[in-house]
């Protein structure tokens, strides 16, 4: 069997279970099933941690410093301009059930923040943007147009792993994978900004519903 056909089937796998558990709700199961995939997939082919983008950093208080300021500024635009015209389109609001519990209660919020360092930002981003994209070049190739439908297709899958946010959720995880993909590609593929990107990005968002200002700032250009 060809290393492409392997890639394409390791990718439809772990697509089908990653979107089966965000439309189940049940969103760790699709995680933990694609990280086993993973895995799999590295002691099969031989992969390298290097070959998914984990690379030394020339500058680590540079690559900090960047992903904190994308981090916040892409939570912040998500919730001002994203969210609510994904609300808007749907008709739906978001579906906050899984994370709406860290709102007032800082215990929550802390143990919500060790959940998304520890687990979330690495695992999705050494999934999607590591791994998948990786996978999906081999067959597609890393010209302009391939890398297009590559960040296309796994912006789609991205979004769709997240269906536990309801439809308006769905589409702004798309278009924020879409951005995260893009700066994945234009960082020379450096999974360690996009991780920390990931993780800036969920901080600021759960510390937002934790003071709960994530409704003002639907309501700064929307009513709600």
């Amino acid at each position: 069997m060809s290393e492409s056909l392997i890639a394409l089937l390791i990718v439809l796998a772990m697509s089908i279970a990653l979107v089966l558990s965000g439309i189940k709700k049940v969103p760790g199961i699709g995680i933990l099933v694609s990280a086993a995939g993973i895995i799999a997939a590295f002691l099969l082919k031989h992969n390298s941690f290097a070959g998914i983008g984990f690379r030394a950093q020339e500058n680590w208080l540079a690559t900090i410093g960047w992903s904190l300021l994308l981090g916040v500024g892409i939570s912040i635009l998500s919730g001002i301009l994203l969210d609510p015209l994904a609300e808007k389109i749907t008709g739906i609001p978001h579906d906050l059930s899984l994370v709406d519990g860290v709102r007032g209660d800082i215990k929550a919020l802390v143990q919500m923040l060790l959940l998304v360092w520890l687990t979330v930002a690495f695992l999705e981003e050494i999934l999607f943007r590591g791994f998948l994209m990786t996978e999906i070049s081999k067959f597609l190739g890393t010209g302009a147009l391939a890398m297009t439908l590559n960040i296309l297709v796994t912006s789609i899958i991205f979004g769709l792993a997240h269906w536990y946010q309801d439809k308006s959720g769905v589409i702004s995880t798309a278009v924020i994978g879409a951005v995260i993909s893009i700066i994945f590609v234009l960082s020379g593929l450096n999974l360690w900004l996009v991780i920390l990107i990931h993780g800036f990005i969920d901080t600021a968002s759960l510390y937002f519903i934790y003071r709960d200002w994530d409704k003002p700032l639907k309501e700064l250009l929307w009513r709600a």
